[in-house]
């Protein structure tokens, strides 16, 4: 800091006494960042001790206080201050200043003083702030691989060094530079933004007094693409997969049947990469090099590319062929009948469409099922429709036909069906030894009969499930003796529920519930113990009896047996109706335990 002091003597009237005025100013603030320096005054009366000095009516004044004045008064042994303060002094552009003060002090006894005088201020170092494109003010948008101007805006005749700042890149731009410099900003600092469309940077600017680095200054950068930055696609390459189409012409598109494949370069700029090429919307995948994608099922001839980099930036490519609708052939309507039931005369009659789309025919095949081979029939063609017909004299009533129907354009495309005739429906056949009606028998319009077979023919057997009572099994042995017991069963087994299902009783006992109506084996065997002498015992089944009184059901079948023995079996054949159901029963004409009995469920129908 920069301080300055002067003094002045004054005397009394007699010059016989005297004292010194002091007038100090110190530079006590710089503040460089509004480039300007407080000075602080302060204007003082000094005796020497020992010494006093007497004034009346005195006063001071100081640059930076206010002026002062006093009545009567003695100043003795040291200072006296009069008047203090201060001010602010604004330096020039290069960082220099001096602060003028003016100062006056007065007595009425005595000489009084006056004047001026300068202070040297403490140069600032003024370092230059530096802009793009315009001054001062910073306009920040610049464009890679386009030059800008970089402004110094200098405070003094200083020189600068100039660089650059952007993402991991910096370098210098010039040295030595005074007022301004044009800068490129080189297209391979957009390595540093491959996914994006700009970067932020900046720009450093050292300020030099000759050899002396007076600061630094800055500013901001936005860093934009080149207006070429888009990605770009090649030409697109389409190829024509349906031989049959590429026989009718190269750059052509026929409706559904066109099948193309579609190649396409891509090539990014500026470090970016590739994202998605796109056909119609359609992903296509690269392979060696190149983009590639098949479509097939084409509704028009527009073929469009559209390609995306990393940073968002699109290209697209377009082809458009010329295009044909075109639709498949079709079978619209196909028979064959023969003139009566049992005539061997008939006709195969077949109608279809097809598209008359670049001189479009159309081939009629068809194939009887007694031939392994297609033949050619002849049809009638006539825009887009077609019609074709054949008799036949050998369409035997005894037998069952058919014919497969194919039609082929001259795409290749093909339509096919299958038409089938069967056996002739005879009314009634008088044969030899029998008679035969094709349908119902109906006597006073009451039909009798709807099925036949064979006379003597054997009926097929369906075992559908089997209900047994077993004391080994945890159940409880039944006392058989002369009044009848049982009718629960220990567990149903269900082998085909469309024919019988296992319903519980109030107490928990399964029973066997008919669900199909018809005619039922029922083989049944029964093992009991205590058989002695020659005593007889029975057992069979009942129908609908749900209690266990021991009454015999309504239709109560049963089997007795004198015997030694411990075992009995027998053979039921009954007719069961839905919702029917079945229980066992028990006797014996001397006490005996039942322990095992088992009844199986066979549904008997005609061949």
């Amino acid at each position: 800091m920069v301080a300055l002091q002067k003094a002045h003597r004054l005397h009394t009237r007699t010059n016989s006494l005297y004292a010194d005025w002091y007038i100090r100013a110190q530079e006590t603030s710089v503040d460089t960042a509004n480039n300007r320096s407080y000075v602080s005054v302060a204007i003082s009366i000094f005796c020497s001790s020992g010494y006093s000095f007497s004034a009346s009516n005195s006063g001071s004044g100081l640059t930076g206080t206010a002026d002062t004045s006093f009545g009567y008064r003695t100043y003795s042994d040291g200072e006296t201050t009069l008047a203090s303060g201060g001010f602010w002094v604004a330096h020039n552009d290069n960082g220099e200043a001096a602060a003028h003060i003016f100062y006056w002090g007065s007595t009425t006894f005595g000489n009084g003083c006056s004047g001026d005088f300068w202070l040297p201020l403490t140069t600032i170092a003024r370092a230059s702030q530096p802009s793009i494109n315009t001054w001062p003010n910073n306009s920040p948008d610049i464009t890679a691989g386009t030059a800008c101007m970089i402004h110094m805006n200098k405070k003094a005749n200083y020189t600068h060094k100039v660089s650059y700042w952007f993402g991991n890149r910096k370098g210098a731009i010039a040295t030595g530079v005074v007022d301004n410099c044009s800068w490129t900003p080189p297209t391979s600092l957009l390595d540093q933004i491959p996914n994006a469309q700009t970067g932020a940077g900046t720009i450093t600017v050292e300020t030099y007094n000759g050899n002396t680095k007076i600061g630094d200054g800055s500013c901001g950068f936005t860093l934009h693409l080149p207006s070429d930055a888009s990605p770009s696609a090649g030409e697109l390459t389409i190829t024509e997969n349906n031989a049959n189409v590429k026989s009718k012409g190269d750059d052509i598109t026929v409706q559904q049947i066109s099948n193309k494949t579609v190649k396409v370069t891509a090539t990014p700029k500026y470090y970016a990469s590739i994202s998605s090429v796109t056909l119609n919307g359609a992903n296509m995948t690269l392979n060696n090099g190149e983009y590639t994608v098949t479509v097939g099922n084409l509704n028009d001839g527009k073929f469009t590319v559209k390609v995306k980099d990393s940073r968002g930036l699109t290209a697209s490519k377009a082809v458009e062929q010329k295009f044909y609708s075109y639709s498949r052939p079709q079978i619209t309507g196909a028979s064959l009948k023969r003139v009566s039931e049992t005539e061997a005369n008939g006709e195969l009659k077949i109608d279809g469409k097809y598209s008359t789309t670049l001189n479009n025919t159309l081939k009629v095949e068809i194939m009887r099922n007694d031939v392994s081979y297609y033949t050619v029939l002849e049809a009638t063609l006539s825009d887009g429709n077609m019609s074709a017909s054949k008799t036949y004299d050998d369409l035997y009533y005894t037998a069952s036909w058919s014919v497969d129907i194919r039609l082929t354009d001259g795409f290749g495309e093909t339509a096919t069906t299958t038409v089938r005739l069967g056996v002739g429906q005879y009314a009634v056949a008088i044969g030899k030894y029998d008679v035969k009606v094709g349908r119902n028998a109906y006597v006073n319009n009451e039909v009798r009969a709807k099925n036949f077979k064979f006379a003597g023919a054997s009926p097929c057997m369906h075992y559908v499930g089997s209900a047994w009572h077993s004391a080994y099994d945890g159940g409880i042995a039944v006392q058989m003796n002369s009044t009848l017991s049982g009718h629960r069963f220990t567990q149903v087994d269900v082998y085909d529920p469309d024919y019988i299902e296992s319903v519980k009783d109030n107490g928990g006992y399964p029973s066997a519930r008919i669900k199909k109506k018809g005619r039922y084996l029922l083989p049944a065997m029964l093992r009991g113990t205590n058989v002695s002498g020659n005593s007889s015992y029975g057992f069979g089944f009942t129908v609908n009896k749900t209690d266990n009184s021991g009454e015999w059901g309504w239709n109560q079948i049963d089997i007795r047996y004198t015997t030694y023995s411990c075992g009995a079996s027998a053979t039921f054949v009954v007719d069961l109706k839905e919702g029917d159901i079945i229980r066992y029963q028990v006797f014996s004409d001397i006490t005996r335990t039942c322990e095992y009995l088992q009844i199986g469920f066979i549904y008997l129908t005609d061949q």
